[in-house]
């Protein structure tokens, strides 16, 4: 009993989100990210509070990204919770948990540059990669498919054969998800107005691009 008193006593106190607000990218990934293995952090940032209880803070802190496969790039993101008393001071919440979310990227112009994309649950980095390059291939105009269009904006995304094409050559993808007969990916912003790519790797003929508002969050 008195050894496990002496220990407890003994263990480091989680840090709080102000002491890690304000350090140095690198030093505030040191200092929150502790416990976890983890390339050095190069950007820290705080995330809006959405649907957070009270009493609770999040903060995104963004790797350096590194080669990864033959012309690849990943890192992690990591959403760093930090909590405390919902009626005390923000300053106050210390280090709850923190949960990394992986990116990649293809390696075109090094990996510090990249154009990083998530990679949704269920879909391994490796393969999100390999999908990615087909995108990439399609938006530049190799081999891609016949595109069935949805629109539920008034853009006009659909007014013309070409819309969809020049839609995806001009929006950035942000996250690559597993579908039930195949994948998408997902372009524009995150939170705005949303650009949907679905596809099926062996009927690579046929795609279907739908846009829509999503739901308020």
């Amino acid at each position: 009993m008195i050894a496990a008193l002496l220990s407890l006593a003994a263990a480091p106190t989680a840090p709080t989100v102000e002491e890690v607000r304000h350090l140095p990218p690198e030093q505030a990934g040191k200092l929150a990210l502790a416990a976890y293995r983890h390339a050095p952090i190069s950007e820290v940032r705080p995330l809006p509070r959405g649907l957070l209880v009270p009493g609770m803070t999040e903060l995104e802190m963004i790797e350096h990204g590194a080669p990864f496969a033959r012309r690849g790039c990943l890192r992690q993101r990591w959403i760093v919770a930090f909590r405390g008393d919902p009626a005390g001071s923000e300053i106050a919440q210390r280090l709850d948990s923190a949960r990394p979310h992986p990116q990649v990227a293809l390696r075109e112009n090094g990996c510090a540059i990249a154009n990083y994309v998530g990679v949704n649950h269920g879909v391994e980095p490796a393969t999100a990669l390999v999908e990615l390059a087909r995108v990439q291939a399609w938006r530049s105009g190799r081999r891609a498919p016949r595109y069935r269009c949805f629109d539920q904006t008034t853009s006009g995304m659909c007014a013309g054969p070409s819309g969809p094409a020049r839609e995806l050559a001009r929006l950035r993808p942000w996250m690559v998800s597993r579908e039930v007969d195949g994948f998408s990916v997902w372009f524009g912003q995150p939170g705005g107005m949303v650009t949907i790519l679905r596809y099926r790797p062996d009927d690579p003929a046929t795609a279907s691009v739908e846009r829509r508002i999503p739901a308020p969050s």
